[in-house]
């Protein structure tokens, strides 16, 4: 109070811990729970709908369940079209000085920094899953950026190979190796992570 001449809220005090918490924890946008929180408008819409305060848990459960009975009757997130960034036109010749390529591709290809496909999005700088090791780890690829070669979404991506998984992060250590390009595997690329630094500037991805 002596320092700024009014008082300090909660929140101003939270923010006396912040480095600490990024310390211990890493990154505090992967521990932001602001997404969840977004459903708070769903229940209360539904709450100011109903009269009856009886069980009013169930009832929310109840309506709950309808919406997402709704949107899958509907398959409008499966049957959307497909969603693009600006696109930029390429030639595979030179696409392929850059990245290992074993699938066939147009002349001329189009790349971008985003596609929405089946619902699903992939962006430039997100970390997916390609795959598993032996021992059941995951296999990392960074997407650098998205390829359109006629009807097929390709994604151009950096090998991440897994070195260990450290305790402390709670996350993968991983380090950058070679370009290639590969297609979308629905079995492991429907979730994606980043890539942050800890305090010995090693490469960490952080994967539940």
């Amino acid at each position: 109070m002596l320092t700024f001449k009014r008082f300090l809220t909660p929140k101003m005090h939270f923010m006396v811990h912040y480095p600490e918490i990024l310390d211990a924890l890493g990154p505090i946008c992967l521990l932001a729970t602001l997404r969840f929180e977004s459903f708070h408008t769903i229940f209360k819409s539904i709450i100011n709908n109903i009269k009856c305060r009886k069980n009013i848990v169930k009832s929310c459960a109840f309506k709950i369940q309808m919406r997402l009975a709704n949107l899958f009757l509907n398959f409008e997130t499966f049957t959307s079209p497909l969603k693009t960034y600006k696109l930029s036109k390429l030639s595979s010749a030179k696409l392929l000085k850059k990245y290992r390529c074993e699938i066939p591709l147009d002349k001329f290809v189009k790349t971008t920094k985003f596609v929405q496909i089946k619902g699903v999005s992939f962006k430039e700088g997100c970390v997916i899953q390609v795959g598993k090791e032996i021992d059941e780890t995951p296999k990392f690829a960074l997407i650098i950026e998205i390829v359109l070669s006629g009807e097929d979404v390709l994604l151009g991506c950096q090998k991440l190979t897994n070195i260990k998984f450290d305790q402390f992060y709670n996350a993968f250590v991983i380090e950058k190796e070679d370009f290639f390009i590969k297609s979308i595997n629905w079995k492991y690329s429907h979730k994606a992570s980043y890539i942050f630094l800890d305090n010995c500037k090693r490469n960490l991805v952080k994967w539940d």
